[in-house]
């Protein structure tokens, strides 16, 4: 499920590709990309850190009652 998720936030960064305009200079579209670049490497960050968390599974004779 966590795969799909980083797809979808994938996919919107690549479509929102920063605008150059006609009057942008060299400096703009480099701070322009660059917010964009950093942009994904934090959310590529974010999502491995998601998964680098482990599912504890508890199994059914740590939950039984003791007393039995």
């Amino acid at each position: 499920m966590l795969k799909i998720i980083e797809k979808v936030f994938n996919s919107t960064l690549d479509n929102n590709l920063p605008a150059v305009g006609p009057i942008d200079d060299n400096n703009v579209i480099g701070e322009k990309y660059r917010a964009y670049e950093i942009a994904k490497g934090i959310v590529r960050t974010a999502f491995l850190d998601l998964l680098s968390y482990k599912q504890e599974v508890v199994s059914k004779k740590e939950i039984a009652n003791p007393a039995r």
